[in-house]
């Protein structure tokens, strides 16, 4: 119900969906993770591993996606969360999963509209609110447009200590969408949509030290911008038996990042003699990609149906991506070395690439409440890194240039029975595969001289799954319930060396197994409950032959959701109809509470080779917590060695806010 509360975003979908879990990032570029297949908190140099589609419109970059949008799920028909790989029909990347948020389309029929306005109160946070609207006007008797507008405000509820600033994570967004569509005959329709979204955030440095408050500590405000515009054209041509389906799709990105490396490097700039020294790193996206697909299915209703396609992206980045980490009067310092710049480090990134592929998925109904299912993708990717890199921590310019490119079948099968409406049972296997690409270019190690980083593989899974749906109660109550066993190979993992480079490599094998339930109660139209549970026990079974066999003091980290709740009640809601001149109207209302208990994330997260120098310190970011990691703990979240140390904290933290809105209109 994309009407009510509390699902207002993208990044509110997991408050609903088992398994589900979106990662804040201190660079503003956050992940999604299904079922703990993660092994970054953040859109690293890795492939995502959860495909996020608009309509037919892919949102996310292959590699180092500079912008993960946070949609508003404003006039949106439904949001679709696949769990396990979904490469048969969206390709690599979709290895955890896909969410597909689809929109209302133009209607024909009669002018109309809708506003609403809402506000939302955070405890010991600030205020929020959000003001959206949607027209709909017919343009003849073949052609319709719908726009919609929105506008929001997300009230902090962290502290930066650092600072001394309360509620620091304040985020803004805003944008709009534009549908035409043109009915050019009962058969032929075509839709042209354009999108665009830019969103803010004021500090999200969300690492929480200490780990029992929400706060955390910050020299530089972890502020990051972007802006997304995406343009899509589709046609559908429904025949008689077969309908033949194209979508064009353009997008253009772009992102500006700042993150705080004070403790990082102040110890290093010391030892220069650099007195409390500020280390921002601030960063530059531009990238545009363009995609086209080809669908052909059956269209009669027969016991046979099948859906055959193809799909092309290419990716551009025209205007590179810029980093720079510098320090003031860090130029006056190093001037005798060679390097009289306050930029400790500058390096510009080109990825071109390009991906193909041809897939198919067939369903046949055997027997009366039998359905088999079975689909194949085979696809081709290729991408080319070039980077040149300059200053002090660099050692002086360097430049590189790298291509790769592979070919993966990502397979799927599927076994449904449902002997009601109301139930069904289901067993599927599918495959799930992620790209593998190239490292940024790093200095040789010092004491061995040996080279780090360059290509690395691509990783893939198995997933195998039972489950069952079932309504009842006189449509009252909704259970969803499965589990699911997942063997990952060849695992792409953050690497971080002891002077403090970060690269990424192949580690070994892992198992997952878990399960999910999901419910939703109604027991009157004025109110619902809605519970989703999920747990996930993940295991390092082999560890990466490239980086040495056997890990030292800090190994793989595995975390895991030791039953992570996320709950919302509608207290109240409501809705009035009445009649203006010849047009219905409709104002309805509601308000809820909302409840978050956050627990460890759940994934794999870094490996580390050898112990970092005592000032290194990797956290775990967003509702993780941070703390040590021993082999002997396979369910808790990896922190490295820290400089201060804290007693074991909450497992959960807990945030609690309040929501409503007020609608006016049709739609």
């Amino acid at each position: 119900d994309l009407h009510s509360f509390p699902t207002r975003r993208s990044s509110d979908l997991h408050i609903d969906v088992p398994g589900l879990t979106y990662n804040p990032s201190a660079t503003g570029r956050p992940t999604y993770s299904l079922r703990g297949v993660s092994t970054s908190n953040q859109a690293a140099n890795t492939q995502a591993t959860v495909a996020i589609y608009l309509d037919d419109l892919p949102a996310l970059s292959s590699y180092a996606a500079p912008v993960v949008p946070d949609l508003r799920l404003f006039d949106v028909e439904r949001v679709e969360v696949l769990r396990g790989p979904q490469g048969t029909l969206f390709g690599s990347g979709a290895m955890g999963g896909a969410i597909r948020v689809l929109t209302r389309k133009p209607d024909l029929s009669d002018t109309y509209g809708r506003i609403e306005l809402g506000g939302t109160v955070t405890q010991s946070g600030e205020d929020g609110y959000s003001v959206n609207g949607m027209i709909n006007v017919p343009l003849g008797s073949k052609v319709a447009a719908r726009a919609v507008v929105y506008q929001a405000l997300d009230g902090g509820y962290v502290d930066n200590t650092a600072r001394n600033a309360s509620d620091v994570n304040t985020s803004r967004a805003k944008g709009g969408r534009l549908s035409v569509q043109a009915d050019l005959t009962p058969s032929f329709v075509v839709t042209g949509t354009v999108l665009t979204q830019h969103n803010e955030y004021d500090d999200i440095g969300t690492v929480l030290a200490p780990p029992q408050q929400l706060e955390f500590d910050s020299r530089v405000p972890s502020s990051q911008s972007s802006r997304l515009t995406m343009y899509n054209l589709a046609a559908e041509y429904r025949m008689r038996v077969v309908s033949l389906f194209s979508s064009t799709s353009y997008a253009e990105e772009h992102a500006d990042s700042r993150v705080d490396l004070t403790d990082g490097f102040a110890p290093l700039l010391g030892l220069f003699g650099m007195q409390d020294p500020v280390v921002p790193f601030d960063s530059t996206a531009d990238l545009s990609f363009f995609s086209q697909e080809l669908r052909l299915a059956s269209s009669d209703d027969t016991s046979f149906k099948w859906l055959v396609g193809a799909f092309f992206l290419k990716r551009e980045t025209d205007d590179p991506w810029d980093f720079i980490i510098s320090s003031a009067g860090a130029g006056a310092v190093f001037a005798p070395f060679g390097f009289p710049s306050d930029r400790l480090y500058h390096g510009r990134v080109q990825v071109p690439g390009k991906e193909q592929a041809l897939f198919g998925e067939f369903s046949w109904a055997f027997a009366p409440q039998w359905t088999l299912t079975a689909g194949l993708r085979a696809f081709r990717n290729e991408s080319t890194y070039a980077e040149s890199t300059d200053g002090f921590l660099n050692g002086g310019p360097t430049q590189s240039s790298q291509t790769t490119s592979e070919s993966a079948r990502t397979p799927k099968f599927a076994l449904t029975w449902q002997p009601s409406q109301r139930l069904s049972l289901y067993t599927q296997a599918a495959k799930g595969y992620r790209v593998g690409q190239n490292n940024p270019v790093i200095p040789p190690d010092p004491v061995t001289g040996a080279r780090r980083g360059g290509p690395y593989g691509p990783d893939s899974l198995w997933n195998y799954e039972l489950g069952v749906k079932s309504i009842g109660w006189s449509d009252r109550l909704r259970v969803n319930a499965s589990v699911y066993y997942i063997d990952w190979k060849d695992i792409q993992i953050d690497q971080v060396t002891e002077d403090r480079f970060t690269y990424i490599a192949n580690a070994g094998k892992a198992r997952s197994q878990g399960g999910e339930l999901e419910l939703v109660l109604t027991p009157t139209p004025s109110i619902q409950l809605a519970s989703a549970l999920s747990r996930t026990n993940a295991v390092l079974e082999s560890d990466a032959e490239a980086l040495g066999g056997k890990i030292g003091r800090s190994p793989a980290g595995i975390g895991s959701i030791p039953g992570q709740y996320i709950g919302a009640a509608r207290i109240f809601r409501g809705r009035a109809d009445e009649r203006v001149g010849a047009h219905r109207a409709s104002v309805s209302w509601q308000a809820g509470l909302r409840l978050r208990l956050v627990g460890r994330q759940c994934g794999i997260r870094r490996i580390q080779r050898r112990q970092p120098a005592a000032h290194g310190d990797a956290r775990c970011v967003g509702s993780n917590r941070v703390r040590q990691q021993h082999r002997r703990q396979p369910r808790r979240c990896l922190g490295v060695r820290s400089q201060h140390r804290h007693s074991d904290p909450p497992a959960y933290h807990r945030i609690v806010s309040a929501r409503g809105f007020l609608a006016y209109g049709r739609g």
